[in-house]
């Protein structure tokens, strides 16, 4: 991530090819016309904007920053990346991207499994979710083209790679048939698989929800099949806000993926789900 001169971050991420205003949409900027008539009912407190994600949309897109005005509300794969898991209260690198609120920001990524609610991103914690599109949150910019390949994957041999961030996953889940596994003997699992594999960072596991899916998983049903929606899947992230530290043994709480909904969050490390490994 590098910080540019006029307000705005560049993101150096694989296949990331887009800027962010460096600032969210802050009360004490000097506004534009276009930009206080997108916010009329939008709220504020002493520092943040919170808007419905219409009001977002039209924020965004009536923005003028470094001599550009293509900014738009970012898709939640690309709001996501910006996420940083070591970090929270707020889950940002703060030093590049201050001001930033401990709270949920809007994204352009409709929610396909229920109508009127899009995706929002948590920034106190670190997780995805879905809302009302009435409801108010932050708003952070974005710029720059959609680069996501619209055929990523490549299947051989019970191996599945992502062209687009050059990961290969197990195709099926596992532990298959075998019973569901805690934090700690999911990445073991994956490591005793051989091949290289390990247990997935959130990140990575999250780049497989398809946003666009329907029904339940949420995940391309062809290229992934037998994805389970019974439960859970485990990543390798610990939860920065856990007591106690899971690296320090079995307690504290670890990131997992929901592909029943395409929601993340964290649960207590001994907690019995599955896990998907990738190399």
């Amino acid at each position: 991530m590098q910080v540019g001169p006029k307000g705005w971050v560049v993101l150096l991420a694989p296949a990331a090819c887009f800027r962010w205003a460096e600032r969210p949409a802050l009360v004490a900027r000097v506004e534009q016309p276009a930009r206080l008539a997108a916010r009329a009912s939008c709220t504020t407190d002493s520092a943040h904007l919170t808007c419905t994600q219409a009001e977002a949309e039209a924020y965004c897109s009536g923005l003028s920053l470094d001599g550009s005005s293509d900014w738009r509300l970012p898709a939640e794969h690309e709001l996501h990346t910006l996420v940083d898991l070591t970090q929270y209260d707020p889950a940002i690198d703060g030093t590049k991207l201050p001001n930033t609120a401990a709270a949920s920001y809007w994204t352009s990524s409709p929610y396909a499994l229920a109508s009127g609610q899009a995706w929002v991103v948590d920034f106190e914690y670190g997780g995805s979710s879905s809302d009302t599109v009435g409801s108010l949150h932050n708003v952070r910019c974005v710029r720059g083209s959609r680069c996501y390949p619209t055929s990523r994957f490549v299947v051989s041999g019970g191996f599945v790679t992502d062209t687009l961030t050059n990961l290969g996953w197990q195709q099926q889940s596992s532990p298959g048939d075998t019973p569901l596994v805690d934090w700690a003997a999911a990445g073991w699992y994956c490591s005793d698989a051989g091949s290289g594999l390990r247990s997935p960072t959130l990140k990575e596991l999250e780049s497989l929800v398809d946003l666009t899916v329907a029904s339940p998983p949420t995940i391309n049903q062809t290229v992934f099949p037998n994805t389970r929606v019974d439960s859970y899947y485990w990543t390798s992230s610990p939860s920065a806000s856990s007591y106690g530290g899971v690296d320090a043994g079995y307690s504290g709480d670890a990131w997992y993926v929901n592909f029943d909904s395409g929601s993340s969050n964290f649960d207590w490390v001994e907690v019995d789900i599955t896990v998907r490994c990738v190399r």
